[in-house]
């Protein structure tokens, strides 16, 4: 931890709330009321579980926050879940631990990205697009980014340079260029992101982009009257396509507009989706379609369920103290359309075989934020589907939290 960011005492704490000094004197305190995620019997049955626990140790305080911190959708998912097993495990977390989410990270404890070089790839992609706009051939680029001649070779076929382009296609252009200024010099995937120059940076480029009276909100309203579009929202691409628009490529068209008004959840290029969606704008600016033929739709979203499956039925089954060499032989009798197998195997391998109540009591806070909170295996219900279809064939990840209740 920080030497500026020392624990407040935990006497001095309200039930389920964290709270340290940020000032070398401890006249300064931030506090954060920590979240719990589940129906209001598990969120209940959390808090009574923690409470003979009381007071934690500085370990605990600093894994119960840094679990807290986590969200699914990040894209250091899933070593970020491998750390917080390991922390679990060991009793303490390895400093600098990995930024794990938007909520509150490193609040802690000293945090790094598990995304090395995320501005050097904005970077790259800037300088790639600037370049073909130009209409500059493509050997230098080549030249100095060997690792990424897939991108420029699509750059180069998807998107005519500036002079070949129509009025619709500039504005479009226009509109993706904007966060870049943020893009190509900081990242919500770096720690670094609270630095004033930053704070200053990130707040100028939300309202050029995203906020009313800005650059980008002007953009939207021109395309709207060029092409005849309804009033363009930051939607997802799903979202703007339940829009009544009969004609498919004007739908296309309004499906990207909506997206670039989205940005990157506006700033938030920590997103596991990044530089897909990124790239999706690219193809749709360029040949006026959305979807990139080659790209597999959901892809993703499967191979987050899948792995959160995996973790849940691990921290279920290793909180009903069942050993992983039957629970692993009890699965190959099963087709669950998927294999869990790296994830059980992790979870175990990281908690080991000693339990404490305090290592109990953190395997279960960190089964409810992968069930529930934002990416996790129920957020907004996604995977209700892979659940019922899982229980059906009689493997669950929720035996142990309904023994409990």
């Amino acid at each position: 931890m920080s030497e500026l960011r020392r624990l407040v005492p935990y006497a001095d704490l309200a039930p389920m709330t964290e709270a340290v000094y940020i000032d070398q004197t401890g006249g300064t305190v931030e506090r954060w009321d920590l979240p719990t995620w589940g129906t209001d019997e598990e969120v209940t049955l959390i808090r009574r579980m923690l409470s003979p626990l009381e007071p934690l140790e500085d370990d605990a305080r600093e894994i119960r926050a840094h679990v807290a911190s986590f969200t699914g959708c990040d894209s250091g998912v899933p070593a970020t879940i491998d750390e917080l097993l390991e922390g679990i495990g060991r009793g303490e977390l390895t400093e600098p631990a990995f930024k794990n989410g938007c909520d509150h990270p490193g609040f802690c404890v000293s945090i790094k990205s598990t995304q090395p070089r995320q501005v050097e790839c904005m970077t790259a992609i800037h300088e790639i697009l600037t370049v073909r706009l130009a209409g500059k051939p493509n050997d230098a680029l080549i030249q100095a980014y060997p690792w990424v001649v897939g991108l420029i070779d699509d750059v180069y076929t998807w998107l005519p340079p500036t002079e070949q382009q129509t009025e619709l296609q500039t504005l479009l252009v226009e509109r993706m260029f904007l966060p870049f200024e943020f893009f190509t010099k900081a990242s919500h995937a770096d720690p670094a992101l609270n630095q004033p120059c930053i704070v200053e940076l990130y707040n100028t480029v939300m309202k050029q982009c995203y906020e009313e009276g800005g650059r980008g909100p002007q953009i939207d309203g021109e395309i709207e009257r060029l092409a005849g579009l309804p009033k363009i929202r930051m939607l997802y691409p799903q979202q703007a396509r339940t829009t009544e628009i009969e004609d498919p490529r004007k739908l296309d068209l309004y499906t990207l507009c909506c997206c670039l008004a989205h940005g990157l959840h506006t700033l938030g290029d920590c997103h596991h989706s990044t530089f897909r969606w990124i790239e999706n704008w690219i193809y749709a600016i360029g040949t006026g379609q959305w979807g990139i033929p080659t790209r597999k739709l959901g892809a993703e979203s499967d191979r987050l369920s899948d792995l959160m499956f995996g973790y849940l039925l691990g921290l279920d089954k290793w909180l009903l103290d069942m050993p992983e060499q039957f629970l692993l032989l009890d699965l190959g009798h099963i087709d669950l359309g998927f294999d869990p197998k790296n994830e059980i195997v992790r979870v175990y391998a990281y908690l080991g075989s000693v339990y404490t109540p305090v290592k109990t009591w953190l395997a279960a806070y960190l089964w409810t934020n992968l069930m529930y909170n934002n990416g996790g295996l129920l957020w907004r219900n996604r995977h209700r589907a892979l659940l019922d279809q899982t229980e059906a064939k009689g493997m669950s990840v929720r035996e142990w939290m309904d023994k409990q209740l």
